[in-house]
């Protein structure tokens, strides 16, 4: 397909905009260039989502008609990617960033068994994750608690689940555990790095799990969110 329709530079614009202020999708989407940083995961991050979405979908307004099919399907495709995430974004959903499957924690683990550790510099790229995890679940906690001061927050069962979550990844034989182990089998020479990860990281995710508990869990509605209302 050969085309010059300025809707596929807007998309690859879009994509690397997204990683860069995604990092974490970087990975997910195999973008390079992203795999040691966490981005900012504070709730600034949230304004500078909806902004980059709203802009793209104004952009995404303005370009020309056309009547090539495949231009209006690529057309079609982005617009059905930014519309319900500018809606999401409308209704606070970022604030309520928790979640049993899909949501920054179980991510932020997941994320860790899937880049590409194959080569030294990878190894380096998710040391450096590793080392940076504790500041980034700070940025976490930061933005829920801003979805706390805006009335904006997830059910009970989502919270209590990632509570246990955090619990389950930093025991022994847990995730993140598990993982520095298997980065110092792959790479010997980072051992001492890798090592001192998982006290810090033990220590920030433990704090987390307990503010769940005892200060965001009280005031999470016991509703699950489901049903018209909601959705």
């Amino acid at each position: 397909m050969t085309t010059d329709h300025p809707v596929f530079d807007l998309a690859h614009q879009f994509v690397d905009d997204i990683a860069a202020l995604n990092p974490m999708a970087a990975t997910y989407l195999g973008v390079s260039g992203h795999d040691h940083r966490w981005g900012d995961l504070g709730p600034d991050s949230i304004t500078r989502e909806a902004d980059l979405l709203r802009r793209t979908r104004q952009r995404l307004r303005d370009l020309p008609a056309t009547t090539d099919p495949d231009e209006q399907l690529a057309i079609r495709a982005l617009a059905d990617h930014l519309d319900p995430a500018i809606e999401a974004h409308a209704c606070d959903d970022p604030y309520r960033d928790l979640g049993h499957i899909a949501s920054t924690i179980p991510e932020m683990r997941d994320v860790l068994e899937v880049q590409d550790t194959s080569t030294s510099a990878g190894q380096e790229a998710l040391l450096r994750r590793i080392e940076t995890l504790p500041e980034a679940l700070a940025q976490w906690r930061r933005r829920m608690e801003a979805g706390m001061d805006r009335g904006a927050m997830a059910a009970a069962r989502q919270a209590r689940s990632v509570a246990e979550q955090l619990d389950a990844a930093v025991a022994d034989g847990g995730a993140f555990p598990r993982r520095i182990s298997r980065l110092i089998r792959e790479a010997p020479q980072l051992q001492h790095r890798a090592a001192a990860c998982l006290d810090p990281l033990r220590i920030v995710a433990e704090e987390t799990a307990e503010w769940l508990r005892n200060v965001y869990l009280p005031a999470a509605p016991t509703t699950d969110a489901v049903g018209t209302d909601r959705y």
